[in-house]
């Protein structure tokens, strides 16, 4: 019975330790565009910067670390996982 458990709490683990997609929160009046570095991949997706923002881009193209915390995509298909608890204590703690 014990076995049952421990594959349980394993398989838990596994699936609340999975990292969704992330990037930067958003400031107040921000857009994504202006906000948020990007790049387009290889196979022609668009992808943003997971941990930097622009600080003022109508003056430069200076970077700096996530100033609003996180976002995180919802449509990952998780509400919460170790990942994103953890970003928010880090963040928080900040």
């Amino acid at each position: 019975m014990s076995t049952i458990r421990d594959i349980n709490s394993l398989a838990v683990l596994i699936y609340k330790g999975d990292t969704p997609n992330y990037r930067c929160a958003l400031p107040p009046n921000g857009t994504l565009n202006e906000t948020i570095p990007w790049r387009i991949t290889e196979e022609g997706n668009l992808e943003y910067d997971k941990c930097s923002m622009y600080l003022n881009l109508s003056v430069d193209n200076t970077t700096v670390p996530c100033q609003y915390g996180y976002w995180y995509d919802p449509e990952s298909g998780y509400e919460s996982t170790l990942t994103t608890e953890v970003f928010t204590l880090l963040f928080i703690s900040i």
